[in-house]
């Protein structure tokens, strides 16, 4: 299944390391990987095309400030790591309504 939902939730500084965890070990025997947020996982995967063979929903929350904070945080901590495809440190744009979700998708 391209869409898999194994979703967090919480205050951003208390799950955060369980995602970066998470992440890690999603991530480790992936081509590439990108980190993202939005508010409609279906959408977007659609959006990457064939660039991206699955995507993993790894957080929810009603609060967009939340899911913008985690975003940021991991985005800037697996920057530069081999396989990350995020081109920003995160901070994307507009997202919609909630509930507002936090993505890895895999190459």
């Amino acid at each position: 299944m391209p869409i898999t939902y194994d979703s967090h939730t919480g205050w951003p500084s208390r799950v955060e390391s369980s995602l970066r965890r998470s992440i890690s070990q999603r991530t480790k025997n992936a081509y590439g990987f990108k980190i993202g947020i939005t508010s409609y996982p279906e959408w977007r995967f659609k959006m990457y095309g064939s660039d991206y063979r699955d995507m993993v929903v790894v957080y929810e929350t009603s609060s967009e400030s939340h899911v913008r904070d985690l975003e940021r945080w991991l985005v800037d901590f697996f920057y530069g790591a081999p396989g990350c495809d995020n081109v920003n440190r995160g901070g994307g744009g507009p997202i919609g309504q909630s509930p507002f979700y936090l993505y890895v998708v895999r190459r």
